[in-house]
């Protein structure tokens, strides 16, 4: 009885500590096995205790929110063209490197995905600003990928005017944040659009929190970049609060291994066993299956 209420108090510790983990963003299964014993037995208990509810199991290898992934099987064909869209031109802009025949593959996604997102808003699936927000994400996405010439190009000169990154995250986010403030205003967010917004906005304000690309700027677009980044940080906030988090799933913890016990513990068991037999106090057919157990155990060990 102590046992199990020992073990009750170490899943409700480790219920509020998995809690506190996953609101801070930290992986709950590595926590469960990397760090201080005493957090790695609170987490563990807790996860043991998630599975015995009927929690599923699945992998809990995070990916960095602007990975593209791969749509959910029952999705629409109108949100998987939006997915597929993502896929095809996030790891052409992340490299800059791209031949022409992938351009216009991205291309001809891009907008499938446009048109799907008019579909979804005249469906009432998608909020107008937040197709709007998306054309935007996915127009950055193609200015990335248009950067640089075609691999296979053979074009020798390719003169394109430097913009600054700084200047660049600026005019993006200046582009963003009028429809940004009347999604907020809405007071509901679609978690799919949201998270692809959300990944958008964090990489133009890692650029403009980078003291060095600011001081790029002139004068008056320093202290206008400074601005907008301060909006859409506050912005940024409001919106993470509107985007609900992902069910939480965890793979289920393995059941713990039992130590071994020693030969010298086992054999009195036995005699133990043997005595309380001889004294009419265990039941012959029970004192047998215990012996059993305990002779395999010795035989095992």
């Amino acid at each position: 009885m102590a046992q199990r209420t020992l073990n009750l108090a170490l899943a409700a510790a480790g219920l509020l500590l998995l809690a506190a983990l996953v609101l801070f963003g930290y992986d709950a299964w590595k926590a469960a096995r990397t760090g201080p014993h005493w957090r790695r037995r609170l987490v563990s208990s807790a996860l043991m205790l998630l599975t015995a509810l009927g929690l599923p199991a699945c992998s809990t290898d995070a990916a960095p929110p602007d990975t593209p992934r791969q749509a959910h099987p029952d999705a629409s064909a109108d949100w998987k063209a939006i997915h597929d869209a993502w896929a095809a031109a996030l790891p052409l802009a992340k490299t800059g490197r791209s031949t022409s025949a992938q351009r216009k593959a991205a291309d001809d996604k891009m907008k499938d995905a446009a048109e799907a997102a008019k579909r979804l808003v005249a469906q009432g699936l998608l909020a107008s600003q937040e197709a709007a927000l998306l054309a935007v994400e996915l127009a950055n996405l193609r200015q990335d990928i248009y950067r640089e010439p075609p691999t296979d190009s053979k074009v020798t000169c390719y003169d394109m005017a430097y913009l600054p990154p700084a200047q660049q995250s600026l005019q993006r986010l200046n582009k963003r944040l009028p429809l940004l403030e009347q999604l907020l205003e809405g007071g509901k967010v679609n978690p799919v659009a949201g998270a692809k917004i959300v990944a958008g906005i964090e990489a133009d304000l890692a650029i403009l929190n980078d003291a060095k690309k600011i001081q790029e700027l002139r004068g008056d677009e320093r202290s206008a970049a400074q601005a907008a980044r301060d909006q859409a940080q506050r912005a940024l906030q409001r919106l993470r609060k509107l985007i609900p988090p992902p069910p939480m799933c965890y793979a289920p913890m393995p059941p713990p291994k039992p130590k071994p016990k020693s030969q010298s513990y086992l054999e009195g068991r036995l005699r133990r066993i043997a005595a309380a037999e001889r004294d009419g106090r265990l039941a012959p057919s029970v004192a047998a299956r215990v012996r059993r157990a305990i002779e395999d155990e010795l035989a095992a060990s």
